[in-house]
C-alpha cells in the first residue's frame, strides 16, 4: 500500500497554528472564567531531627532539625514520653491545610472542632500521631489584591485582616462584600523515635 504524501504549503500550516493557538487561548479564557466556589492550600514538612531538650514536667521536648529547634508539646495521651532522651533521633511529619468554601449559613458561626491522637502500644518506642481540624463560617468583607490580605468578620464580630496563600487567592478575588464562607483548618503532626545512630 502506498501513502500519498501531502503537501502542505506554508500558507496552510500557518492557519494550522493559528486555529490551534486559538483553541488553547479559548481554553484558558474559559478557564479564567469559571467561578471558584472552593479551594485548598496544603503545607507538607516532613524530617529527621535530634532531641536537644526534655522538660518531663511541662511533657515538651526541643528537636533540633533542618537548622531550626522546634519545640514539641507531648499530650497526655502519649505512652512511653518516658523512654524519650536527650540524643534520641526521631522522624517529624507535619501538615497544616486550609480549605475555604462558599457557605450555606445566613451569618458566621463559632468554631467546632474534633481531635484524634494515636500512640505507640505499651512497651513499644515512644511515637503519636495527632490531628486537629477546626471549622468555622466566616462573612467575607474585602480582599486587597495587592497585599494578598482579606478582611473577614467572626460569629461574635470580631473584624480580622487575614494574609491568603496563593492557592486561595483566584478565590478571595472573586468573592463579595456579606458572602458566608466555610474555613476548615486542619493540623497534623507525626512524631516516632528511631533508634540512635
Amino acid at each position: 500500500m502506498r501513502v500519498k504524501k501531502t503537501d502542505w504549503k506554508k500558507g496552510q500550516m500557518d492557519m494550522l497554528k493559528k486555529l490551534a493557538l486559538a483553541l488553547a487561548l479559548a481554553g484558558t479564557v474559559s478557564a479564567c472564567d469559571q467561578i471558584v466556589t472552593s479551594a485548598e492550600q496544603v503545607e507538607t514538612i516532613e524530617s529527621v531531627g535530634t532531641v536537644r531538650e526534655i522538660d518531663r514536667a511541662n511533657r515538651r521536648m526541643r528537636v533540633a532539625a533542618d537548622g531550626q529547634i522546634l519545640t514539641l508539646r507531648i499530650s497526655q495521651e502519649v505512652r512511653n514520653f518516658e523512654q524519650i532522651e536527650v540524643g534520641d533521633r526521631i522522624n517529624v511529619g507535619y501538615r497544616r491545610a486550609v480549605a475555604v468554601e462558599m457557605s450555606e449559613s445566613a451569618t458566621p458561626t463559632a468554631p467546632t472542632g474534633v481531635g484524634v491522637t494515636a500512640v505507640a502500644a505499651e512497651g513499644q518506642r515512644p511515637g503519636f500521631a495527632e490531628i486537629d481540624v477546626e471549622t468555622r463560617v466566616v462573612e467575607f468583607l474585602a480582599y486587597n489584591p495587592s497585599t494578598h490580605n482579606a478582611v473577614i468578620r467572626a460569629e461574635d464580630g470580631t473584624v480580622a485582616q487575614v494574609a491568603v496563600p496563593r492557592e486561595l487567592r483566584r478565590f478571595a478575588r472573586q468573592r463579595e462584600i456579606g458572602d458566608m464562607v466555610t474555613v476548615q483548618i486542619q493540623h497534623a503532626v507525626a512524631v516516632v523515635v528511631t533508634p540512635a545512630a
